[in-house]
């Protein structure tokens, strides 16, 4: 875990709709990375300029992954994430992010980054460029976009925003947000 830096600044956004229109609609979206569970499946996928998501087993032509079963998602990229729920045959869901505007915003946050490792080793397969398949007893096998150096591990980056409240000052962790996917080691 890294220490804690500066005063920061988070805001959300309320957004309802299926999650397609979502994905395209917030267009800080697109080159990021998609988190999507359905219940056949648990997908890593990347979301292109157009806002659709694409996997190497995506289960559709070039690869496209069909959102129509997905209930529950978590997008991001540097910049904002996206957490979307179904709801019927629509969604619910919030945009966050540091210059997120249009709903709730916090300020005089601290805020701490801090790793979470992906289970997993990786093992050699027929990935497409810019993805690895990480294997574990417990997960099977999951393909992930990164391509670690070997002897590496995956993690996942977060960003916690911690407040302080200012009658007693008794800090907080008001909300997390993803960040990226990036190379580490288990001793980090």
């Amino acid at each position: 875990m890294s220490g804690v830096r500066g005063v920061e600044r988070l805001g959300s956004r309320s957004l309802r709709g299926p999650l397609p229109a979502m994905l395209t609609q917030v267009a800080e979206l697109a080159g990021g990375i998609a988190l999507l569970s359905s219940p056949e499946a648990y997908t890593v996928a990347t979301i292109g300029d157009d806002g659709r998501c694409s996997a190497p087993d995506g289960g559709m032509p070039g690869g496209a992954v069909d959102l129509g079963r997905v209930y529950e998602a978590r997008a991001f990229t540097r910049d904002v994430e996206l957490r979307w729920v179904r709801r019927g045959d629509s969604g619910q869901g919030v945009l966050l992010g540091e210059q997120v505007t249009g709903g709730n915003l916090w300020t005089d946050l601290q805020t701490t980054d801090l790793h979470y490792l992906l289970w997993g080793e990786l093992v050699d397969g027929d990935n497409p460029a810019g993805w690895v398949s990480l294997s574990s007893a417990r997960i099977g096998t999951l393909r992930v976009p990164a391509v670690p150096p070997r002897g590496r591990r995956l993690r996942l980056r977060a960003r916690e925003y911690i407040a302080v409240e200012p009658d007693h000052g008794n800090s907080y962790v008001l909300d997390e947000r993803l960040i990226a996917i990036e190379e580490g080691q288990i001793d980090e």
